[in-house]
């Protein structure tokens, strides 16, 4: 109700102590469960960011400082702490709430972010101009571990390295894209050896972590730190996908997206008939079966094209390179070259982020490559 939603919204939480911060959690934690049981939504990736988001708008201030999300769907939060805690029960409804964030619903919400890889970009884009405005007031990019590796966000990354400007990225690393984190990057991220400062800080930023995303002890001091700190800086946050919500432990991608479900266990309210995509997933099963020449590759959405029981049967001849499908389109070329036959499989919405491999590598090649959309 309209009354249970301002305990969402306070005016201001600056001056809030970590006792009133943690309760604020709670309470949002809370309230997401509830909502997005009845309207379904990307649950599992925005409890592991309730905190860090808290923590985001008790030291800067929004839109004037503004926050980049790489990817959107960490964005609920966000959403409720600037006044559109009420718009929830529109979630997946035509001309409801946007599932991510976008700049038309709101003058906090800097860019269009559903998928991953541009927020460094953008970010970078704003910081750059501000130092040409002597504006000296940071610039905040959120970006997920496996959005990080995107070939895009290194591209930005490269060049953010070598500008001076108050840019802070920071790595919202719950090891996991939609699937289950995967590749260097990854195992840089998760190494025990300091290796992730020696990188960061070889590349010419800042680095701070790794950073306990779900305590405020931790957060507020180093994004305080971070933004006295007048230059480029990584603040490395260590969160769990899912947190404070027992069913997402024990779902395969921690309950990243779900239709309706049952707050109590996670089940879903209403039966999920077979879909195009499981269609499609049981054909290619059974043709990998008689053809061991077959490969199958996606780019970490496995939950969405159906094939989970494809890599579970046929391990050695599935890759799921992480979030990166630009790699992974290219990659089919090279596989069919060697004469083996590569299905390659993406959510519709994340294909565009391959046309120009799929234009200018795949078909130019003209070589026995499958490519599937899901919707």
């Amino acid at each position: 109700n309209k009354e249970n939603d301002k305990l969402y919204i306070p005016k201001s939480i600056k001056d809030f102590s970590e006792a009133e911060l943690t309760n604020l959690a709670k309470k949002i934690r809370k309230f997401m469960i509830a909502k997005n049981s009845s309207t379904g939504g990307h649950i599992g990736a925005n409890l592991g960011t309730v905190e860090l988001t808290i923590a985001l708008h008790k030291v800067f201030k929004s839109p004037q400082e503004p926050f980049l999300f790489d990817t959107g769907h960490q964005g609920y939060t966000h959403k409720i702490l600037t006044g559109r805690a009420n718009l929830f029960s529109t979630l997946n409804k035509y001309g409801g709430m946007n599932r991510f964030l976008t700049p038309k619903e709101s003058t906090h919400d800097i860019m269009e972010a559903s998928h991953a890889g541009t927020a460094i970009s953008v970010g970078l884009g704003i910081a750059k101009t501000r130092y040409l405005k002597k504006n000296n007031k940071p610039v905040v990019v959120v970006v997920g571990d496996s959005a990080l590796a995107e070939g895009s966000s290194w591209e930005a990354l490269n060049h953010a390295a070598v500008e001076d400007v108050k840019l802070i990225i920071i790595i919202n690393d719950n090891g996991y894209a939609i699937s289950p984190g995967f590749g260097g990057l990854h195992n840089l991220l998760s190494s025990d050896f300091g290796n992730a400062p020696k990188f960061f800080e070889s590349l010419g930023f800042k680095y701070d972590g790794p950073i306990d995303g779900h305590n405020f002890s931790e957060l507020v001091p180093a994004f305080e730190r971070a933004k006295e700190n007048p230059t480029r800086q990584i603040i490395h946050v260590k969160t769990v996908k899912g947190y404070g919500w027992e069913p997402a432990k024990k779902h395969p991608y921690k309950a990243h997206f779900s239709m309706p479900f049952n707050p109590d266990d996670g089940s879903l309210k209403e039966r999920v008939m077979k879909s195009y995509p499981d269609e499609a997933a049981s054909c290619i099963e059974e043709m990998m079966e008689f053809n061991d020449r077959i490969v199958c590759i996606t780019p970490s959405t496995l939950y969405a094209t159906g094939l989970t029981n494809v890599f579970d049967k046929f391990p050695n001849r599935s890759i799921d390179p992480g979030m990166e499908e630009q790699h992974a389109m290219s990659m089919t070329v090279g596989i069919a070259t060697e004469g083996y036959y590569p299905i390659v499989a993406f959510q519709s919405t994340f294909l565009q982020r391959a046309f120009d491999q799929l234009i200018h590598d795949v078909c130019f090649a003209d070589l026995p490559i499958m490519v599937l959309s899901a919707r």
